[in-house]
């Protein structure tokens, strides 16, 4: 079903389908999900919570993944890309090494006990200074205040998406 959703995503990059998109393709996967419990349980109760697992499985890994695959088909996709993965890549590593050596106010300690705020704000300044790097090197058809802000969207979304990750760790 994971591999339906990225071929939507496929299908909508190269012809341009808006008939069938990924997240549209998620609608199907979970009614195929949920019909099969039903049809295959033996006298039990629906396992909801397993449902929603297969579920989420899908939608955060193949529907997310599905976007990389349009963004890719972009004009300047390929570097759209690199820019996501390296901006990714700095706020992370940022993060990790601010964190370490400064931080004392914890971010969120009854989801993530080690993240702190000193590390959220070193994960935004390495991935700032990234993006310049990117935007003088291969994006330079875009301009930094562009650059700058997808990269603070990009750096929020990435400390969201590793609070949501360890939630799910913890689950």
């Amino acid at each position: 079903l994971g591999a339906l959703v990225m071929t939507a995503g496929y299908a909508a990059s190269v012809f341009g389908s808006t008939v069938i998109t990924p997240s549209g393709s998620c609608i199907p996967a979970f009614m195929l999900i949920f019909t099969g419990y039903i049809c295959l349980g033996r006298r039990q109760s629906v396992p909801y919570e397993r449902i929603s697992i297969l579920f989420f499985g899908i939608f955060y890994i193949a529907l997310l993944f599905s976007f990389l695959i349009q963004i890719r088909s972009l004009p300047a996709g390929v570097s759209l890309v690199f820019f996501l993965l390296f901006v990714t890549w700095a706020g992370d590593t940022g993060a990790y090494l601010v964190g370490r050596t400064l931080g004392k106010h914890l971010l969120c300690p009854h989801v993530s006990p080690g993240k702190t705020v000193e590390g959220s704000c070193g994960g935004i300044l390495f991935s700032i200074a990234i993006a310049f790097v990117c935007q003088m090197t291969f994006l330079q058809h875009m301009n930094i205040a562009h650059c700058l802000a997808m990269t603070f969207g990009i750096n929020v979304l990435n400390q969201i998406g590793d609070l949501s990750e360890s939630v799910i760790k913890r689950f």
